[in-house]
């Protein structure tokens, strides 16, 4: 295993988007070692410019969701951090260095997610906290409270820019009883059309003894909805998504909602 990070960038349509993520990434460079995976879904002309112009590994190719994307691009490296992103994010000053010291440092850490915010400063992730059986986001398009900057131990963390220990996701990967519902699959996140994958990797890295983490000293910006409509396809999707979720969880005797 290497040191460092692999950040794998998913992208459907967006390339404005992925164009300010690249650059907030060069603009904001890590202390440690850094690669980047960007993983574009049915790209077009500008999509592939943009993914052959910053990427270490460029992955073009067919509609696999998020969830598949992510799996897919997680493979391509052998860092000690993984961080899965959605393209309408943007790394700020000091992002990847905090993420990266305090998982690190914390060896009964798995997953982190850091505090999101809008261009207009409305919070787009500040925890998930509550219980497994009863998941509460807290301060969702509210302006930044002090509290919403503090580490948290928390249930889940926003899918839009998710960090885990590769040796965290291997694990939960090979899992014998996530293997027993899906036995081709090729990563830690639930192989779901949209919603419940990182949520389902959360409830999991739990069930395997690591916490999960709302890392709110560590910020980012997430527009959100960008690459979809609200109420359009993908929020269809939220039904059968959280069917399989449930079953899954079921499955491993692990709570849930």
């Amino acid at each position: 295993m290497q040191i460092g990070m692999d950040l794998v960038v998913v992208n459907y349509k967006t390339p404005g988007d992925l164009e300010e993520f690249c650059r907030s990434y060069q603009e904001y460079p890590a202390s440690i070692p850094t690669n980047l995976v960007i993983v574009n879904q049915d790209p077009e002309d500008a999509d592939h410019e943009v993914g052959a112009a910053y990427a270490d590994v460029h992955l073009p190719q067919a509609n696999n969701y998020y969830s598949g994307a992510a799996n897919v691009g997680a493979a391509h490296g052998d860092s000690e951090i993984i961080g899965i992103l959605n393209a309408d994010t943007r790394l700020l000053s000091g992002t990847l260095d905090i993420v990266y010291g305090q998982m690190m440092a914390n060896d009964d850490w798995g997953v982190a997610g850091p505090l999101q915010y809008d261009d207009r400063g409305k919070v787009t992730h500040g925890g998930i906290f509550g219980s497994l059986q009863q998941p509460e986001h807290r301060g969702w398009h509210k302006p930044i409270a002090k509290r919403l900057r503090e580490n948290e131990e928390a249930v889940t963390v926003s899918g839009s820019a998710y960090f885990i220990k590769r040796s965290v996701w291997d694990e939960l990967t090979n899992c014998e009883v996530y293997r027993d519902l899906y036995p081709d699959v090729k990563g830690a996140f639930l192989p779901t059309t949209h919603y419940y994958e990182e949520t389902w990797c959360s409830y999991h890295t739990q069930a395997h003894g690591y916490k999960v983490v709302y890392l709110g000293e560590a910020e980012m910006i997430h527009k959100w909805h960008q690459a979809t409509p609200i109420g359009g396809w993908h929020d269809r999707q939220m039904p059968e998504s959280r069917k399989m979720f449930r079953e899954m969880c079921d499955h491993h005797g692990i709570p849930r909602d």
